[in-house]
């Protein structure tokens, strides 16, 4: 994100690609953040079943 920052502050790129890039990193964050909050779950289901 810095280096998104950094582009647009030295007008490598637009406000208009700066905007899209942001957009296109926030989708993928939250998929990553889910992905990420899923296989905790996995963990924690496995923990219990191996328990009993």
């Amino acid at each position: 994100m810095n280096h998104l920052i950094y582009a647009f502050d030295m007008e490598y790129i637009s406000e208009q690609a700066c905007t899209g890039f942001r957009l296109k990193m926030d989708e993928i964050m939250n998929k990553i953040n889910s992905r990420y909050k899923y296989q905790i779950g996995q963990i924690e289901s496995l923990k219990d079943k191996l328990r009993t």
